[in-house]
């Protein structure tokens, strides 16, 4: 007993587009063929007459022949070398853009190191003016202490209260000191 199934509507869609591909698929491999037997007939035509000219002795058919034949090899090296200058012509391109590239990488290295060093003696400079800011300030408690012990000596005040006095004046500028 055999069951008759039958095709659902989408399967019988795939079916007719499976049939209308193969249809042009037919069509290529058709076209593919008609090529390749046209290039073989082209290839054997060539080959008789180059049978028949070859068959012929004649000292000037064969001069003709090989001077073809040499015209052909030259133009197959050419073919062959014309890939080879390309490719010579690009790696130089390649090898200078890489010049050009290591040329300006050296160059920015050239510029941080000038930029660091650049940076460094600013560091000092700043440094140095602290250093000599501090020392001026410090000249100029001295000269301080030094013109008010002075005074006081001349108002007659004792020294056991200019000490006292430039103590005070000591915590006073630790502590502004430590502000800073």
């Amino acid at each position: 007993m055999h069951v008759k199934r039958s095709t659902s509507t989408a399967d019988r869609r795939r079916l007719m587009a499976s049939d209308s591909a193969s249809d042009s698929d037919a069509l290529d491999s058709n076209q593919r063929l008609n090529c390749n037997v046209k290039g073989r007939k082209r290839k054997n035509e060539e080959e008789e007459v180059a049978k028949k000219v070859s068959r012929k002795t004649s000292s000037k058919k064969e001069k003709e022949l090989n001077s073809v034949s040499k015209e052909g090899a030259k133009s197959q090296k050419n073919a062959v070398h014309a890939p080879d200058a390309a490719y010579t012509e690009e790696l130089k391109l390649i090898a200078m853009e890489t010049r050009q590239l290591n040329f300006e990488v050296a160059k920015w290295k050239q510029q941080q190191t000038l930029r660091r060093e650049r940076l460094q003696l600013k560091r000092e400079e700043i440094q140095y003016k602290e250093k000599l800011t501090k020392q001026q300030l410090q000249v100029q408690v001295m000269e301080l202490r030094a013109r008010l012990g002075k005074a006081l000596d001349e108002a007659g005040q004792s020294p056991a209260q200019a000490k006292k006095y430039l103590a005070l004046l000591k915590q006073k500028e630790e502590r502004e000191r430590g502000i800073e």
